[in-house]
């Protein structure tokens, strides 16, 4: 005769053997239906040209204006505002974009976007400047706003709001600031006159 603790355990046992066979059985139904939604089945591509390896081909420009379509050419002054704001957005990018790493040449990079009397202002900076810093520190601007406030046909002021992305000592945050701009035309070159921070 078997006693009653052999009894409980085969009854357990054969307990634990049903639970587990059943598992099983749920698991690969359940990975049958995920296999079914993760992989459906593709139609078939059929290639009309000749596809060679290697060669891609380009995108036709478009030289005509479609029938029916009006094309506004843009007028000198739109031409002359859109430099100035331009010359406006590189300018902060670069300036206000450094790093302790490179002995500030964000400032020596926008020698040709500033006026003489600017750059004269920028050289004294870059010569007070200690570069001999312990920590590293680097900063990205992107301007994400640029609004013109004031046009004058060869002078016009900018107000805009930049996004700084920011590293210190291996920290990073983001802030927004904002700029004025002031630029006038020197020759046939938009120049950045003045600047600051609002």
């Amino acid at each position: 005769m078997i006693t009653i603790r052999t009894r409980i355990f085969i009854g357990f046992s054969i307990l634990v053997l049903i639970l587990l066979a059943v598992s099983l059985i749920l698991l690969t139904i359940w990975k049958n239906k995920k296999a079914d939604i993760e992989e459906p089945e593709l139609d078939p591509i059929e290639f009309t040209t000749d596809i060679s390896p290697g060669i891609v081909k380009q995108k036709e420009l478009i030289t005509k204006v479609p029938e029916g379509m009006q094309v506004k050419p843009l007028t000198t002054e739109e031409v002359e505002k859109n430099a100035a704001k331009q010359v406006s957005k590189i300018f902060i990018e670069r300036y206000a974009s450094y790093s302790t790493d490179n002995a500030y040449q964000n400032i020596r990079d926008i020698e040709e976007l500033v006026n003489d009397s600017l750059w004269d202002r920028l050289e004294l900076q870059i010569k007070d400047i200690d570069t001999n810093t312990v920590e590293f520190v680097g900063v990205t601007t992107k301007v994400f706003v640029a609004e013109m406030d004031e046009w004058g046909g060869d002078n016009a002021s900018f107000s805009l709001n930049v996004l700084k992305t920011e590293n210190k000592g291996g920290v990073v945050s983001n802030y927004q600031d904002a700029y004025y701009v002031n630029a006038v035309k020197e020759g046939n070159k938009w120049l950045v006159s003045d600047f600051g921070k609002e």
